[in-house]
């Protein structure tokens, strides 16, 4: 798994790598277990995802019929499954280009025309992910600029700050997972 890491970060030390990808799996794990500790998340988080995910899948399969193609739900929801995985390779941004090339690739392979298959991806991907972006940008001066003055003022001694209550959250998350254990 690290050499295909290591294949598209070139540019990144592989053991500072290693390291971030070790840290990453880790603070999953004690998510994850922080998660089944407490019930509520999981009775509010869980059907909450799950109502996401079927109204993303959805939306696809109308943009599918909507170009005359009946395409079987739990394909869309595969396609769906894959590109969002590929699209977390940090190659660009939201995956441009990646995301979309998979679901074309794996619809057509997967019976439907690839003229379809592409008309209904650049739909998709034009309400999923264009259209928030614009809109972000359309409203990033009204309500981000505050946030874009902090950004452009942000001193090193802030940055050290910032570290430091990070370190400190991950030293909170040990302490709170070892009253978690069973004794």
């Amino acid at each position: 798994m690290f050499a295909l890491l290591k294949f598209f970060t070139k540019k990144i030390d592989p053991e500072t790598l290693e390291k971030k990808v070790i840290k990453a799996i880790g603070g999953f794990q004690k998510t994850m277990k922080r998660m089944l500790a407490d019930k509520m998340i999981l009775y509010y988080g869980l059907p909450l995802s799950f109502f996401i995910w079927a109204v993303e899948i959805t939306r696809v399969f109308v943009v599918f019929l909507a170009f005359g193609a009946n395409v079987d739900p739990i394909l869309i929801g595969e396609v769906f499954i894959v590109a969002s995985l590929i699209g977390m390779i940090p190659l660009l941004p939201g995956g441009i280009g990646a995301v979309d090339g998979v679901m074309i690739l794996f619809y057509s392979s997967a019976g439907i025309p690839p003229s379809i298959s592409a008309a209904a991806t650049v739909i998709e991907r034009l309400i999923s992910f264009w259209m928030p972006t614009m809109i972000g940008f359309a409203i990033l001066p009204h309500y981000g600029s505050s946030v874009l003055d902090k950004i452009g003022t942000t001193s090193i001694s802030e940055e050290k700050t910032a570290k430091e209550i990070i370190d400190e959250l991950d030293y909170i998350e040990d302490i709170d997972e070892e009253k978690i254990k069973p004794e």
